[in-house]
């Protein structure tokens, strides 16, 4: 018997492989897609003295058909038609003495999660090696068609286009665009004689996630619809029902700095380094507290990014040799996501199972955190003629235990060679 989880939800194989049909893991799950889109803009652009313009309008049509595989439609000819329309414009003034500005918008009204406005504007002055940059903007990021429509494990996981209605009366919001507002500030250029430089420091505002599939509990109804006639599986679910919401709102922040120093013509040195971090109100529990277990932590904000990263290169070429040693460095950093876990053990639960490091978690191993390495990687090179090189590459030189992603074993020493060839294009 397999058992499968969702969020708080767990069903089993055996007793509903019927009721789900062909839309399970147990059947072997077939995915169907039969969807077509039209588009269709118009722009116009121009240039008045110092000042020039982009403009513009957009329309888009999407016919979705997954034949009922894993949409809500139901069989060939039945499409779930999705309509947008949009404009956007963008100018740019040159004021002279290097300063420009620039001002952009966008405006877009979908028939699922109606109408968004998101504008941009920014400012470079330019200097004598280099440039400065202050820009603030806003983005969203849309739910897809099987965040809006999507009907799996008939119907266990249902599209949130409409809302849901739970069996205590309350309702379960239709999903919307995530939302985020950037600050940034940076400067690009030449620094001195041999130095270069980009640095740049952020700050963004980010609310209304979207979430993975979370189970939200029983439910009556899909928007105006008796969830009994949404739900193939109701039979077997009884209107428990899995989903995709919005939630939280955070302040991510950081910095990034690379340097380029020129030592000689054959001879360069490349540094960079990566700050980041993030804020959460605590004691918002309403939009924060994710898995609804009365406190923001963690597991609610699920960052899994390290704090700091950095990294050296040294480089160099002559007309025969060539080669490079690049040392990376990664600070160690939990990583929680859906069924994967890599995390340090600590006093959190997460989907039921204490966080123990190098044991079983509820759906699979914990291997103990990501990054918490130092990794330096080699390469020389001989070029022997215009037509013949040969290199040589050795990644993760000292053999330094280290795993980048959470389902990936830990990585050793690798070697590679290569020989080039450059032959004469043909007429």
């Amino acid at each position: 018997e397999t058992v499968f989880g969702m969020g708080d939800l767990m069903f089993y194989g055996k007793e509903n492989a019927e009721a789900r049909g062909e839309q399970s893991y147990a059947s072997g799950a077939r995915f169907i897609d039969d969807s077509q889109r039209y588009n269709a803009e118009v722009q116009y652009n121009n240039q008045f003295g110092d000042f020039t313009l982009v403009t513009g309008a957009q329309w888009q049509r999407d016919l979705a058909n997954s034949k009922g595989t894993y949409l809500l439609d139901q069989n060939d000819e039945d499409y779930i038609q999705i309509d947008q329309v949009g404009v956007y414009a963008q100018g740019e003034y040159d004021f002279g003495s290097g300063l420009k500005a620039t001002a952009a918008f966008r405006g877009d009204n979908h028939e699922v999660y109606g109408f968004n406005f998101v504008p941009k504007v920014g400012l470079v002055k330019s200097v004598e090696n280099g440039a400065f940059r202050l820009t603030y903007s806003q983005g969203i990021a849309a739910p897809t068609i099987l965040n809006m429509y999507g009907n799996l494990f008939s119907g266990l996981i249902l599209g949130n286009a409409e809302g849901f209605t739970l069996t205590d009366g309350s309702t379960v919001e239709k999903q919307v665009v995530e939302k985020i507002q950037s600050f940034e500030i940076g400067y690009k250029g030449q620094a001195g004689a041999k130095l270069y430089v980009d640095a740049n420091a952020y700050y963004n505002i980010s609310e209304d996630f979207l979430s993975p599939v979370t189970g939200v509990g029983v439910t009556t109804q899909r928007g105006d619809q008796p969830i009994s006639e949404v739900q193939s599986g109701y039979g077997v679910y009884g209107g428990l029902v899995a989903t995709y919401v919005n939630f939280g709102k955070i302040d991510t922040y950081g910095f990034d700095l690379g340097l380029n120093y020129r030592v000689s013509n054959k001879f360069n040195i490349d540094f960079n380094y990566s700050y980041f971090d993030y804020s959460v109100d605590e004691d918002n529990l309403e939009e924060n507290d994710f898995n609804n277990d009365g406190e923001v932590n963690k597991l609610d904000v699920l960052v899994n990014a390290p704090t700091h990263k950095a990294g050296i290169g040294f480089n160099y070429s002559d007309s025969k040799w060539f080669g490079t040693v690049f040392t990376r460095w990664v600070q160690e950093y939990d990583y929680f996501s859906s069924f994967q876990i890599a995390a340090e053990t600590q006093d959190l639960v997460y989907r039921g199972t204490p966080v123990v490091e190098d044991a079983r978690s509820t759906d699979t191993w914990n291997y103990g955190p990501l990054g918490g390495f130092v990794n330096v990687d080699l390469g020389l090179g001989y070029h022997f003629s215009e037509k013949f090189t040969l290199s040589g590459q050795v990644t993760n030189l000292f053999d330094a235990e280290f795993r980048e992603f959470t389902a990936s074993p830990f990585i050793g020493r690798l070697y590679s060679v290569e020989l080039k060839i450059n032959l004469p294009a043909i007429d």
